[in-house]
């Protein structure tokens, strides 16, 4: 809730990130007026939602770590977190959509990425299971084909199977 008109934003750093972020000077202090890709991001979001909600001001909520800004969203110390938050990741070991809910696509994509588990169990095959299912689907498709090439013959009146003609009486 806003009931100080204060929208909260949870943000990692302060940080000087050059061109994505300058979030902090020279010593590792906070600016009031951040620069760069992310801060002008946030900058666009939070103009427009001013103009649903206006009198309502901007601030970060800084932390040191991801688990932190996290912690702070979940404890309500923070109302959402920075978009350069683009990547899923775990938070108490669960991923954090399953203790967040999530908002819109940063960038115009959802944040999906393929990587080794961490901490999961994962079951390889043995190299002869791999064999056989590769031979189980190579025989598979030979029987198609050859389903599909009886079929084309039966169609055009030339079987490839016949009946055997009756044994004449000699």
């Amino acid at each position: 809730m806003l009931t100080n008109k204060e929208l909260r934003v949870g943000a990692l750093g302060p940080s000087n990130w050059g061109y994505q972020g300058g979030y902090a000077d020279a010593d590792g202090n906070a600016v009031a007026d951040p620069e760069g890709f992310w801060p002008d991001y946030m900058n666009a979001i939070f103009d427009q939602f001013v103009l649903a909600y206006p009198g309502v001001s901007m601030s970060r909520v800084w932390n040191g770590t991801s688990n932190g800004v996290m912690d702070d969203v979940v404890a309500g110390r923070a109302h959402l977190t920075e978009p350069y938050w683009t990547v899923s990741a775990w938070y108490n070991g669960r991923a954090r959509s399953e203790h967040l809910e999530l908002g819109c696509t940063v960038l115009g994509t959802e944040s999906i990425f393929f990587t080794k588990g961490a901490g999961v169990a994962t079951e390889v095959l043995p190299d002869w299971a791999i064999a056989v299912i590769a031979v189980g689907c190579s025989l598979f498709v030979l029987a198609c084909l050859v389903l599909v090439f009886m079929t084309a013959k039966e169609k055009a009146g030339d079987p490839i199977f016949t009946s055997m003609p009756p044994k004449s009486a000699a």
